[in-house]
């Protein structure tokens, strides 16, 4: 097995049908391929949100970096060919054909574990971004439907688990019409937030 050092190969890596490992690089057989698909269908079936980025400019050190970032909330960044990313979404309840319709050029795919939490590995996602500038996200979905860059920056924005626990356990403090009121105001807002996000992207 070699080394990839430099982008240039994690590129060439995808373009001659190998595929990114943490450690390096091999040539795919046809076994691994359909490994690939099974596994990647697995998590994407298990995962509530996915995110398209694209990964050009992404050294082997700042992708063990974005990895590590993400990992801690359950999240994932995984690299395969279009043709097979694309098999393991036509494998999952998807309906909308523009996920498949976009996948195109070099493309890096993350989700998140059964037991993750989405948004905090989202956020963390979205901070890699601002603060190396890459890697840059083309759209996403969430929530059954396709967003844009701009939608799935603007979810990233939602309350984390961990945060909506503080916000539950801070309403407790209150006396039990406080917290009926509080919980009340809450689910309301996460459902505007989401409507809201909705509507922009089909506006």
């Amino acid at each position: 097995m070699r080394t990839c050092t430099q982008p240039s190969l994690f590129a060439s890596a995808l373009e001659e049908g190998r595929f990114f490992l943490e450690g390096g690089e091999r040539m795919l057989t046809k076994a691994k391929k359909e490994q690939i698909v099974h596994e990647l269908t697995d998590n994407l079936q298990k995962s509530p949100i996915l995110v398209v980025v694209d990964y050009r400019g992404l050294s082997v050190t700042l992708i063990s970096e974005l990895r590590k970032a993400i990992r801690q909330d359950g999240g994932v960044l995984q690299v395969c060919k279009n043709t097979l990313a694309k098999r393991a979404i036509q494998n999952i309840d998807i309906q909308d054909a523009a996920l498949i319709d976009h996948l195109d050029g070099t493309n890096a795919f993350f989700f998140v574990k059964e037991g993750g939490d989405p948004i905090a590995a989202l956020k963390q996602l979205v901070k890699f971004g601002k603060e190396k500038k890459i890697p840059e996200i083309k759209f996403g979905y969430f929530e059954g439907k396709v967003y844009n860059a701009e939608g799935m920056i603007e979810i990233s924005k939602l309350p984390s688990r961990d945060q909506l626990l503080a916000m539950v356990l801070n309403t407790m403090q209150a006396p039990i019409t406080g917290l009926v009121v509080a919980m009340s105001g809450i689910i309301r807002n996460l459902a505007y937030a989401i409507k809201a996000i909705q509507e922009k992207k089909e506006s």
